[in-house]
């Protein structure tokens, strides 16, 4: 009886609450105001978002800073006005907030205000629009990317010739640039540029804890097309000097350093020419020296069997060397899942050792031939290649490739 009056219930209901619905028009769309972009002070008493809507006016939708106390969720605007202000970030002591927005000369700058409030301050006066910046962890300095072209040449031609550009032919190499807090809050300042050339174009960075390094990605030029070429450098602020650090095939982005300084991840397609629609894996490669890559310790592995995916190895004691002895040299690559390793507690001399043993090199010999990978140096993939240490097999191919030999190895036990 209940459940007849329940459904009587709502079937009187019905009729009204399809009247009440209300089919969203495009301007009522175009009118949802939407939230993004939010970072909690390092003090945990702020939070900064983004929230942008559409101003009708100026035909373009604008995005202003906000600021919300996380004990009492109070929320109030903190930036305003014609031009955006996008991208907040807070200082290490959590004094300052920094965004960028083009409200003076169309051209985007960095600004920093209180979070208390009042005018905000001009901190860049870029030849070129700023692109992504990060404080350094003592607070004192802020990198950014920003290209080194000069505007006063394409002006110039434009004013002559009119507008045009050359396709895949012109392009403006982003680079890395710092500048020193306590000089931009006396007067903007232009910055100083820490990399130069046409050899790579800078996307994501981070400064490493102690502030004496920035590692960054780069592609060989910014063309969409070159995505793939994305790989990681290590640049020491105080002398400028690069050094690559990953350079196998596909994109491998957004580095991020250890907070103890000494190992870096990154985001990679491990070498695959399908990453346009793979996932990709994290890789891990233990720094040692202000350049130089821990050849015995730091390794990236590569696990078959579950997609090709990366996994940080345990340190490893003892010197790197290919099968001939030599020693190889920059970041290695180890296989893992039993590849090279004594299985089942065999003994060295007896028969199922001998049997583990032809069987590995018989894996081996298949992972040579089906995984493919690329180093930035010659050596270095000499090295890779001749120890196998790539294992880029699904468990679908290593399953078809080894399982015969290993059926028949178990038959012969």
């Amino acid at each position: 009886m209940r459940a007849r009056f329940i459904a009587l219930l709502l079937i009187v209901h019905l009729p009204s609450a399809a009247a009440a619905q209300h089919v969203p028009t495009v301007d009522d769309l175009l009118n949802v105001t939407t939230a993004g972009g939010a970072h909690i002070s390092p003090d945990g008493k702020w939070v900064a978002y983004t929230v942008s809507e559409a101003d009708f006016k100026q035909n373009a939708f604008i995005t202003q800073v906000w600021l919300a106390n996380a004990a009492t969720g109070r929320s109030v605007q903190l930036t305003r006005g014609e031009k955006s202000a996008t991208s907040p970030q807070w200082s290490p002591d959590s004094q300052w907030l920094a965004f960028t927005s083009q409200r003076v000369g169309d051209k985007t700058q960095i600004f920093v205000l209180h979070p208390d409030g009042g005018e905000a301050l001009q901190l860049t006066k870029a030849e070129n629009s700023v692109g992504a910046f990060d404080w350094s962890p003592d607070g004192k300095t802020i990198a950014f990317t920003a290209s080194d072209a000069d505007p006063k040449v394409a002006r110039a031609r434009q004013e002559y010739l009119g507008g045009y550009e050359v396709v895949r032919e012109e392009y403006e190499f982003r680079q890395l640039w710092t500048l020193d807090i306590a000089e931009a809050l006396k007067s903007p300042v232009a910055g100083t540029q820490i990399t130069k050339g046409t050899a790579y174009t800078v996307g994501s960075f981070s400064w490493a804890p102690d502030g004496s390094r920035i590692a960054f990605s780069a592609t060989v030029n910014p063309d969409l097309i070159q995505g793939g070429t994305a790989d990681i450098y290590l640049i020491t602020v105080a002398d400028k000097s690069v050094k690559k650090l990953v350079g196998q095939a596909g994109p491998d982005t957004d580095p991020v350093f250890s907070p103890d300084g000494r190992m870096l991840v990154f985001s990679s397609a491990m070498g695959r020419p399908n990453y346009f629609h793979a996932n990709s894996r994290l890789g891990v490669l233990r720094l040692h020296g202000p350049l130089d890559v821990d050849q015995d310790q730091g390794r990236l592995s590569i696990r078959p069997g579950s997609g090709c995916g990366a996994h940080p190895r345990a340190a490893e004691r003892g010197s790197a060397t290919d099968r001939s002895g030599r020693r190889s040299s920059g970041p290695h690559w180890r296989g893992g899942a039993g590849v090279g390793r004594t299985v089942g507690g065999a003994r060295r001399g007896s028969a199922r050792a001998r049997r583990l043993s032809r069987l590995r090199h018989a894996r081996r010999a298949v992972v040579q031939r089906l995984c493919r990978i690329q180093c930035h140096d010659v050596a270095d993939c000499q090295a890779v290649h001749d120890r196998s240490d790539c294992v880029g097999l699904g468990r679908a191919h290593r399953d078809q490739r080894v399982g015969a030999s290993r059926a028949r190895w178990k038959a012969g036990l």
